[in-house]
């Protein structure tokens, strides 16, 4: 989702306030599901749409517990000023437990980043979720808590960080909407750059 925003003046400025739509489309059979997604990020204070992911993945339940996956990405951004894109194919492996009525999400995802200029990396990436123990109509709507950290594998360490706070709403068996506030905090250039995002996520179920 992040991949390397600056503190340009123009776009991703320190302080800047942006939008990210996700759109997904998913099919569970057998423990098996395949799913497609697509997201768009709008930039300078919800002025200039500059990043775009079309993602295809299959994953597997493999205990209770347990899911693993693996994907392909596409990513296409600006940067410089010009359109560039990026073929980023990752896996997953997600951990779920639940702590009295907590419950708890922890994906890790290992990636692979082929850039169409420049040199080619790997990255680690880890999501953890606490879903707090309060629902709404019904248990179709859950609040959560959730950091991710962006690790570079080659010799620059943390690169990001994010800080979210939203809530998941399952409307019916076949769509779900999660809506989040997170900042994001990245380091690039000796300095650490700040970015405010409302994000909207929309998935649909088969």
């Amino acid at each position: 989702m992040f991949s390397g925003n600056t503190c340009a003046r123009d776009l991703n400025s320190d302080g800047d306030f942006q939008n990210w739509y996700t759109f997904g489309v998913s099919s569970t059979s057998k423990g098996w599901k395949l799913r497609y997604e697509d997201e768009m990020h709008i930039g300078n204070d919800w002025h200039k749409f500059y990043y775009n992911y079309m993602d295809l993945g299959l994953g597997r339940t493999l205990y209770p517990w347990l899911l693993a996956g693996i994907n392909y990405r596409q990513v296409d951004e600006i940067k410089s000023g010009e359109w560039t894109k990026e073929n980023r194919p990752h896996i997953n492996g997600i951990l779920k437990w639940t702590i009295g009525s907590w419950s708890f999400t922890d994906r890790n995802r290992m990636e692979f980043r082929d850039f169409e200029s420049g040199q080619d990396k790997w990255r680690y990436r880890n999501r953890f979720t606490a879903y707090f123990p309060v629902t709404f109509l019904e248990s179709r709507i859950r609040p959560y808590y959730s950091n991710e950290m962006f690790v570079d594998l080659h010799g620059d360490g943390l690169l990001s960080d994010r800080s979210y706070i939203g809530f998941e709403w399952k409307a019916f068996a076949w769509l779900k909407t999660d809506a989040s506030y997170f900042w994001n905090s990245s380091y690039k250039d000796s300095e650490w750059c700040e970015l405010h995002v409302l994000q909207l996520k929309c998935d649909l179920m088969f």
